[in-house]
């Protein structure tokens, strides 16, 4: 039998915890709590529960869901929020899961109440969630505050069991029109740093596709009055959240800001004098984005000339990163959350490895045939056929950011 890690991250959850901590009893070995410095009494609640509780500031749904797995002992893990709760059927199942486990991911159905009603339509549910794996097998992804679990091998080796988790969403009105609030200032940062735009017809459309599809296609009037209010809740927190992502376009001091606060990934991975010659980059990124990380990947007998460097941020090293199984490799470059990766020095296997960690800039030369494939942003630049300086073709690289040195 194998042991489970229960993973829950909280925030000011003292209505919902003990209800959450008593449903998972039976199925666990070990429950973790990772909370946000709750300021009612979920940690004391936590505590008298008898879990590993662990406090980090909150830096947004995905990065605290795949931090709080990091607290895991075991690699075998069921990741709840707060306010869900198993049902017995479902309690059942990840039993006999335990028993013999067999496949990498387990999915379950999630049951919404809504203001004292469970909602059976309204495209709620069955509301299919990938919540029972093995940890090393996948990652928490997708848009804060949006975020699902990934196996990095996609779903082919996963199985549906029976039984419901038992979400407790909504006690009143208010509280949705709360969250929606809460969410769509998430949603439309995340989506703006991303450069996703929102143009006037998705203003106007969406939220009239969303009403039709919750309240009709999905047969939402079934439930009644909860589903015509769901159905009108949600095209309003669609409408919201492009009115949002438009007011942020329009405003430039907040779109320098969020630029401001990237994170780069310069790669070189060659010999020292290289190195320097690629340091002035991390200062001119410095300059230009004042709040940003800047991050250097390098081999580890150039570690000591790139820490002395007081515009790199962190060191990363190449020979330590690359030991990692593939797994491991990917998990660690998406918690640096590096919006661009620099490639200096072209090495195949990091160009595939940011790609499939998802950084979303990744820049590199046209003359490397890899990079046609591994990079999204190409410099045409060639170090044999120029009268450049090495450390001023560098530079050349950063032209896709809007910097022409």
């Amino acid at each position: 039998m194998i042991k489970l890690s229960v993973v829950i991250i909280t925030f000011n959850e003292e209505k919902n915890i003990a209800r959450c901590l008593d449903s998972v009893k039976k199925v666990a070995d070990e429950i973790v709590v990772l909370d946000s410095f709750s300021k009612d009494r979920t940690k004391e609640i936590c505590l008298s529960h008898g879990v590993s509780f662990f406090e980090h500031a909150f830096d947004g749904h995905i990065q605290q869901k795949n931090r709080a797995i990091t607290y895991a002992n075991n690699p075998y893990v069921l990741s709840l929020d707060a306010d869900e709760a198993l049902d017995e059927t479902l309690e059942k199942s990840i039993l006999e899961v335990k028993q013999n486990w067999t496949h990498d991911g387990y999915y379950m159905n999630r049951l919404t109440n809504y203001c004292g009603h469970w909602v059976k339509h309204c495209n709620w549910y069955p509301d299919r969630k990938l919540r029972l794996w093995d940890s090393r097998k996948g990652s928490w992804t997708g848009i804060n505050p949006h975020d699902k679990y990934e196996l990095f091998e996609g779903d082919k080796n996963t199985k549906h069991i029976k039984g419901d988790i038992l979400h407790y969403s909504y006690n009143s009105l208010e509280d949705h029109y709360k969250q929606v609030e809460y969410f769509t200032n998430i949603a439309s940062k995340a989506y703006f740093e991303k450069g996703k735009k929102a143009p006037w017809f998705k203003l106007v459309a969406n939220p009239v596709a969303k009403f039709i599809s919750h309240y009709f296609i999905h047969l939402g009037f079934l439930d009644g009055k909860a589903g015509f209010l769901i159905s009108k809740i949600s095209a309003y927190a669609t409408w919201l959240k492009y009115k949002k992502i438009r007011a942020l376009y329009a405003n430039l001091p907040i779109d320098k800001q969020v630029q401001n606060a990237e994170t780069f990934l310069i790669s070189r991975t060659d010999s020292i004098g290289d190195v320097i010659l690629t340091l002035p980059m991390a200062g001119i990124l410095k300059k230009q984005f004042p709040a940003c990380t800047v991050i250097f990947l390098g081999r580890n007998y150039t570690k000591d000339v790139i820490e002395a460097c007081s515009f790199v941020d962190t060191f990363v090293s190449y020979d330590e990163l690359f030991k990692k199984p593939e797994s491991e490799q990917i998990n660690f470059i998406r918690s640096l959350h590096i919006s661009t990766c620099i490639h200096v020095f072209p090495k195949k296997e990091v160009g595939q490895l940011v790609k499939k960690a998802g950084v979303k800039n990744r820049i590199g030369t046209t003359n490397r045939a890899h990079h046609w494939f591994t990079c999204n942003k190409l410099v045409k630049l060639s170090r044999k056929n120029s009268d450049l300086h090495e450390a001023q073709l560098n530079l050349k690289l950063l032209k896709p950011l809007g910097i022409d040195k």
